[in-house]
């Protein structure tokens, strides 16, 4: 059985934990504090959807990157006003930057 949970809120970490057999060793008590303004999110959700059915064009989002190699695996990478570089680890590469898979990583939890 597989149980993968993610929450910051104390009392579903506790209950997914038991879920799987497993307790937590360290959960604090306290809830954290609400780091989303869930009701704005919600606003301004609302707020683009009826921007698009009034203006479709406006729906669509076209994203660019250009990618350079610097040297072997490090590359870099400029979309719209950020440059970042990439590169592999030992033996491939240097391992000077992230690899293109821990920005993938990074991403899922953006």
């Amino acid at each position: 059985m597989t149980c993968l949970s993610y929450t910051l809120r104390p009392a579903a970490a506790r209950a997914a934990a038991a879920r799987c057999g497993r307790t937590l060793a360290r959960v604090p008590e306290q809830e954290p504090p609400e780091l989303i303004d869930r009701a704005r999110q919600r606003r301004l959700y609302y707020e683009r959807q009826r921007e698009y059915r009034e203006h479709p064009e406006r729906s669509r989002l076209t994203q660019r990157a250009v990618v350079r190699i610097v040297d072997n695996f490090l590359k870099e990478a400029r979309t719209g006003e950020f440059t970042f570089r990439s590169d592999e680890h030992a033996p491939l590469g240097t391992g000077a930057a992230p690899s293109p898979l821990q920005y993938f990583v990074a991403a899922v939890g953006f």
